[in-house]
């Protein structure tokens, strides 16, 4: 059933109300994405209709009010069974502004909405405001005292379809309380990029994003491209300059049926290693092509041996594995949630895979182990696990021991009665093979 996010969006001084901004929230699900928008009313105060799952929520319209707007005002908002309520977000009045004219290079305006875009972080909040140029191309941006980076928003700007012209590089300004400081901005020509994404079989793949950013590994985002039914792609209108392509699918639903890959580098999860592609003004850099290697993914459940799921251990899928070691080539990882579960994708298509944890970090100290339920120290047991392509091997699961460790026996002998009343009294769970084991005799 339909549940709400309600909140008040306040003046971070007066802690006042502020009405008539916008709130937007979204929500991916198993089902689809779903979209709810409200005004606040003259209180500030809003209710959002949610459906239960995973909301991000923006606030927008604040500069229209004298407000400067926040990176992230609100944290994702989980909604199950019970409604959210006295969800506020705070938000202070701007001090100083940067005004100016956005036009091309031959000085004729350029009009968008939200096209320039603000970024600071001031004492450890970080500020991202937009705001648009009108008619003549004139735009007027309140800001707080700090260190501003401004410039265009290349997604907003991908939007208004502006051919041969691409956002310059941003700048940074710095700006004290009262400053009116003036500060055009002028587009440049533009170039493009131009490629295919195959398959290993070299067949075209449909709906592959293909995004550029000015840095390696996930630096700097500029703006990205959707590939077509023959597997094309044109990151069209981006200012001169080398870029660093990531294509990828994005697929909530389970894992995508192809592994992610930067431009030109083995093996494809390495993002340090990718190679940048030079954009020339007025050119188009063609043949960027892809081949994406066909994946999987796995997922299960860790729990400890009472059945209580255990948050943030860390599960590792490995291939060449040497038993000798316990370890191999790390192909992907994550970390439980606060159920207990998990799951892995962008992993290669294979038959031979073996799973552990790394659990001893976690308090109060968990035995790692090898799937399936062998302890670390037979890892030379594990049972391998199959990921098929474009799907999820599911039920990896595993249960863990408690790890004790310390000076146990306080009363001078060695039948380990001291350490099986601490495991009673605090709820931990013991096995017989640790007294073994913390006085250097076999765990078995």
């Amino acid at each position: 059933p339909p549940r709400s996010i309600s909140g008040t969006i306040r003046d971070a001084s007066t802690l006042a109300g502020i009405g008539g901004v916008q709130i937007e929230g979204e929500c991916e699900t198993t089902d689809g994405s779903y979209e709810a928008t409200v005004l606040a009313g003259k209180d500030g105060s809003f209710t959002l209709p949610a459906l239960p799952g995973k909301w991000e929520i923006e606030v927008s319209g604040l500069h229209k009010k004298g407000y400067v707007a926040k990176g992230e005002a609100f944290s994702p908002v989980e909604v199950n069974g019970d409604n959210i309520e006295n969800l506020d977000a705070y938000f202070p009045t701007y001090t100083a502004l940067i005004h100016g004219t956005v036009k091309g290079p031959g000085g004729s305006p350029v009009t968008g909405d939200e096209i320039v875009q603000g970024q600071a972080f001031i004492n450890g909040t970080f500020y991202n405001t937009h705001v648009s140029a009108d008619s003549n191309g004139k735009y007027c941006m309140g800001v707080l005292a700090g260190t501003w980076n401004i410039g265009i928003d290349g997604e907003n700007f991908k939007d208004h379809c502006i051919p041969g012209l691409a956002p310059p590089e941003p700048i940074n300004i710095t700006v004290q309380n009262g400053d009116t400081i003036l500060h055009d901005i002028t587009l440049v020509r533009s170039g493009s990029i131009q490629g295919r994404v195959l398959d290993d079989t070299l067949n075209p793949i449909e709906g592959v994003i293909v995004s550029a950013y000015l840095g390696k590994c996930w630096d700097s985002f500029v703006t990205s491209a959707e590939t077509d039914e023959e597997g094309h792609y044109t990151i069209g209108e981006i200012s001169a300059g080398t870029y660093y392509l990531w294509a990828h699918i994005e697929n909530i639903d389970t894992c995508p049926a192809y592994r992610d890959t930067w431009y030109e580098h083995e093996p494809p999860t390495l993002c340090n290693e990718a190679s940048g592609v030079n954009v020339m003004p007025g050119h188009t850099t063609g043949n960027i092509d892809f081949n994406l290697e066909p994946a999987g993914g796995i997922s299960g459940k860790v729990t400890n041996r009472s059945g209580t799921p255990i948050t943030g251990i860390a599960i590792q899928v490995m291939s060449d594995f040497n038993t000798n070691t316990c370890e191999g080539k790390l192909l992907g990882s994550a970390n439980t949630d606060g159920n207990g579960n998990y799951r892995i994708c962008n992993i290669p298509v294979g038959d031979d895979y073996i799973v552990r944890t790394y659990a001893e970090n976690i308090a109060p100290g968990y035995i790692d182990q090898v799937f399936d339920g062998k302890n670390i120290s037979v890892c030379d047991e594990a049972t391998t696990v199959t990921v098929s392509k474009g799907a999820v091997t599911p039920n990896i699961n595993f249960s863990l021991m408690v790890r004790y460790e310390g000076d146990f026996d306080q009363d001078g002998d060695v039948d380990g009665q001291d350490l099986a009343d601490e495991a009673t009294s605090n709820g931990s769970e013991v096995p017989i093979f640790k007294f073994a084991l913390n006085f250097g005799k076999s765990q078995e």
